[in-house]
């Protein structure tokens, strides 16, 4: 059988052939089917998946205190500070060996490490953010910033960049070079340190990480118009038409973008703006030829019945062309949701190559998920802890996949999406532990 060629967010073809993205295809007189080659692959592994049972209880098992993982890296954080430990651990072969250091950064809000071997960091101090990078874990220098005007960026006193909706634990490779692409989903204050939330990216190089801002919302403009935006959602590379795309959200209907952009000469970006309004409050988007993915963040009362999975032509970009993978209504997202005021919004997911799903969602109610198997048929299951999990990353070499809690509480919203001082669960453990005996085997899988 032909391999098929999927590699969502633009990786090298190192990443493994045939990973499934869509299953429930649909046909017209008026459009060709979406992804009608990946649903070939995904119907010879049905029989695989009826092997497991979804399982009906999520048995978590012992805590972690691995905070990122990417190929053969992990990085832990070793926090308890009634006695006074903040160390960070650092593993190039999944934890066999490691490197411990002082935590003397402060709140890390994100990490990368480069295919090179580059690692780095976020990290919030009381005189706002610093970014930095390092190649041995023992001697961290300043990322070079520049902002969106090209002057070099000033952070400020309460300043908070970096925090991401998902971590990001895949290489991005635009014509060559690889780029880390990051975004802020900040919540913007009275003091306005965290306003203006920026599309970020950054490169390994000789000298060091070099990180520049390509969309600054509020302050850069498309057409001579200001975009707003309360947070970015997502910022990704689709390596099949050569453009960059960013969501955002989130409060007013002109916060809601979703928007393209090219990378000229001289790291000049030219933005076009696809679509805004309620409707495209989305995030987590996966490409093919041709088409996007998109998974729903509708929060809005008028939008309770349309929430899900979907995918639309890009060269036909419009609420109207939504096609549904999943369609979740409000009565089922109320089954996991904190209360009844607020549905459940999903944000992102994991996928392996046997057709196991795993839905991280916003508002969640105590110990709740949504797994599916074999298709987008989603079910909520609880789990063993009685914790909340919201964020999630990996997969890395071996196949694991982590998710943290939704702690520590705080009056400062992103403190809640910062990736250090957290528990975190191996959720691929807790699946195989739990039925789902395949789930990531052999490591054939990408996060959605």
């Amino acid at each position: 059988m032909e391999n098929i060629d999927i590699n969502p967010y633009g990786q090298t073809a190192e990443m493994p052939d045939g990973y499934p993205i869509v299953d429930n295809l649909v046909t017209s007189s008026t459009r060709k089917a979406l992804s009608a080659r990946q649903g070939v692959k995904l119907k010879e592994m049905m029989s695989e998946v009826q092997k497991s049972k979804m399982p009906t209880l999520l048995t978590m098992g012992e805590p972690t205190n691995i905070i990122y993982t990417i190929d053969e890296f992990l990085l832990a954080h070793e926090y308890d500070p009634s006695n006074n430990v903040n160390n960070l651990k650092f593993s190039t072969d999944l934890g066999k060996t490691w490197i411990t250091k002082e935590n003397t950064f402060g709140v890390l809000t994100n990490a990368f490490r480069f295919a090179d071997g580059t690692f780095m960091m976020c990290c919030q101090q009381s005189d706002g953010m610093h970014f930095l990078w390092s190649r041995d874990f023992d001697t961290f220098n300043d990322c070079t910033v520049y902002d969106y005007n090209g002057n070099t960026y000033q952070t400020r006193a309460n300043d908070r960049r970096g925090y991401m909706n998902r971590q990001k634990c895949y290489h991005t490779f635009y014509k060559g070079t690889e780029y880390y692409l990051f975004e802020d989903y900040v919540f913007p204050d009275s003091n306005s340190a965290s306003s203006n939330p920026r599309l970020w990216y950054a490169l390994s190089e000789d000298a060091g990480v070099t990180i520049r801002c390509a969309f600054a919302f509020g302050l850069s403009q498309i057409g001579g118009v200001t975009i707003p935006a309360r947070h970015v959602h997502s910022f990704v590379y689709n390596k099949y038409d050569g453009y960059f795309y960013a969501m955002t959200g989130d409060h007013g209907a002109d916060e809601c973008n979703v928007m393209r952009g090219t990378l000229g000469d001289n790291d000049t970006w030219v933005w076009e703006r696809m679509a805004h309004g309620q409707k495209y409050k989305v995030m987590s988007p996966v490409f093919d030829e041709g088409n996007i993915y998109l998974i729903t963040d509708y929060t809005d009362a008028s939008l309770v019945n349309a929430k899900g999975i979907v995918g639309v032509p890009l060269d036909r970009f419009d609420f109207d062309n939504f096609t549904y993978l999943f369609h979740a209504t409000a009565s089922f997202m109320l089954e996991g949701s904190i209360s009844s005021a607020q549905p459940a919004a999903m944000t992102h997911m994991v996928t392996d190559n046997h057709g196991w799903r795993f839905m991280i969602t916003d508002y969640i109610g105590n110990s709740k998920h949504m797994i599916a198997k074999g298709d987008h048929n989603f079910v909520w299951v609880d789990n063993t802890t009685g914790l909340k999990f919201e964020r999630i990353f990996g997969p890395n070499a071996k196949g694991d996949v982590y998710v943290s809690t939704k702690v520590p509480s705080s009056s400062v919203p992103e403190e809640t999406l910062r990736i250090s001082g957290k528990q975190t669960y191996n959720l691929t453990e807790a699946m195989r532990n739990s039925g789902a005996t395949d789930f990531f085997d052999g490591y054939n899988g990408m996060p959605y």
